[in-house]
């Protein structure tokens, strides 16, 4: 076989990339599983298992690679990033879809009030966890605001906070009829 041809199955440079993939891949597997091991569930674990789970995946997609450089086959499917498509369950009547989009604008008029009362709201939601956890998940108003919504809803908000003042609002209310279903029968 003539390697400048791009032809690499069953070469022995081949299967010696295919034997560094698999050793890094168990090292890889090995150090993540250590570290979910170890977790106790705190938000401070959550970029070191971002980051090992992201060292996984590539020593994967490595291995993936390599096999198929050796044998032309792949041992795990390709995936396909964000693929997160809305799939409707089989059992549920298709019907009529309403859709309701609500805007709201708020003035910030305490930023650091505001994300206080995210982080106390956090607390609030997820009563095991600590300052620490609330200082890394609640930084900014927007995260704030969403903690609060997530502890208090939305009618927290409807006539505003102390650190909040509600500028506009609008709802928008669409119905869209479920298409027919086409019955080659009638």
């Amino acid at each position: 076989m003539d390697q400048d041809d791009g032809v690499t199955q069953w070469t022995p440079a081949a299967r010696d990339r295919y034997a560094a993939a698999t050793a890094a891949l168990l090292e890889t597997l090995n150090a993540h599983t250590a570290l979910v091991a170890a977790r106790v569930g705190r938000q401070v674990e959550i970029p070191d298992y971002i980051d090992s789970a992201q060292r996984l995946q590539q020593a994967l997609d490595a291995l993936t690679e390599a096999e198929f450089d050796v044998c032309g086959s792949f041992p795990f499917s390709l995936r396909e990033d964000d693929e997160d498509d809305f799939e409707p369950e089989d059992d549920v009547a298709a019907g009529a879809i309403l859709t309701v989009e609500h805007r709201a604008d708020f003035e910030i008029l305490d930023e650091a009030a505001l994300v206080e009362a995210g982080r106390a709201a956090y607390l609030t939601s997820w009563p095991d966890d600590v300052e620490e956890d609330a200082r890394l998940t609640v930084s900014s108003p927007a995260q704030a605001v969403g903690q609060l919504i997530h502890t208090h809803g939305w009618q927290f908000f409807e006539n505003g906070t102390d650190a909040l003042a509600p500028r506009s609002s609008e709802t928008v209310i669409e119905q869209d009829p479920a298409e027919p279903e086409l019955d080659g029968n009638r």
